[in-house]
């Protein structure tokens, strides 16, 4: 759908897992060269990959994590 777009052209796409939509309007087409882009596209999917991780990561210490609520000193 978006990949069909003309120039100028506005599409409204609603988002399958949150219940909102978005307007997406095409200002220019501009080809890009993968060699070009393909540094960028490495870096997105490094920082994807990073971030996914460290969502894992924080899941995993929450679900693990004994919390007390100390109030005083004797508790300890």
């Amino acid at each position: 759908m978006i990949l069909s777009l003309k120039e100028g052209e506005v599409v409204k796409v609603k988002e399958e897992k949150e219940d909102f939509y978005r307007v997406i309007q095409l200002k220019k087409r501009k080809e890009l060269d993968f060699i070009n882009c393909e540094k960028e596209i490495e870096e997105y999917l490094k920082e994807e990959k990073e971030k996914e991780s460290m969502q894992e990561w924080l899941k995993e210490l929450t679900t693990n994590s004994e919390i007390r609520i100390i109030k005083n000193q004797k508790e300890l």
